[in-house]
């Protein structure tokens, strides 16, 4: 994938390798004035990522800000799995981006 979107939802506190707070997303749907509650948002993504894509099981739960696996292999697994994330939130990207168009 090579096109670039800027962040919709990130962090004004600019903290890496932390999810976004879960009232984020409500805010911002306040604020732009639009209509419906987030609810269901990371189920959505995580329940497209397994209908569309190919992802590993721990990749997709690391997007949705899950931990995997018990406290001691989390302790010898300390991979963030960012790049593997990419191409995954780029197809999301593309797939919301997709849905906003209007047909003519």
């Amino acid at each position: 994938m090579s096109k670039n979107y800027d962040i919709l939802y990130g962090s004004n506190h600019q903290i890496c390798n932390k999810a976004i707070s879960d009232s984020t997303l409500s805010k911002h749907m306040r604020d732009k004035e639009l209509a419906g509650v987030p609810h269901g948002f990371r189920s959505t993504l995580r329940t497209w990522l397994t209908d569309n894509t190919d992802i590993p099981f721990e990749v997709a739960e690391m997007i949705i800000a899950h931990q995997t696996g018990s406290k001691v292999a989390r302790t010898y697994t300390r991979t963030d799995y960012f790049e593997q994330r990419r191409p995954y939130m780029e197809m999301w990207a593309e797939f919301l981006v997709s849905l906003s168009k209007c047909e003519e």
